[in-house]
């Protein structure tokens, strides 16, 4: 994970920040993982990967306007084409679930698959 030259932490505390943030996520309790990730974001404002994480916080907490907001920036931000695919995935959950689509997201998943073949195939 890439860190700002700026920031009071180092690489080891703020994968630490990172760990946590998912584990809370990952284990049901995305509002105490948001708090870590809105750090995450202040120390790293650019770094696609935490918008994805705190777009899905932010979906999982009833709020489905801040996670457009910070799966569109992951987008603008990933220039690699695994991230791309991983911000397109989270995209089309956040876009599922504004348009009322809460089924699982099974278009976003499809795309998701079909990218990543793209990126696998010899």
């Amino acid at each position: 994970m890439d860190t700002n030259a700026d920031s009071p932490l180092q690489l080891p505390q703020i994968e630490l920040l990172d760990l946590v943030a998912y584990l809370h996520l990952r284990y049901g309790d995305p509002a105490r993982a948001l708090s870590y990730l809105k750090l995450l974001e202040r120390l790293l404002p650019d770094n696609p990967r935490i918008m994805r994480s705190l777009a899905i916080a932010h979906l999982r907490t009833a709020n489905p306007g801040e996670a457009e907001a910070h799966a569109s920036r992951a987008l603008s931000l990933d220039d690699s084409a695994w991230g791309r695919t991983a911000s397109q995935f989270v995209f089309g959950l956040v876009s599922s679930t504004l348009n009322g689509n809460t089924s699982g997201s099974s278009e976003a998943c499809e795309e998701f698959c079909r990218m990543r073949a793209l990126l696998t195939t010899p």
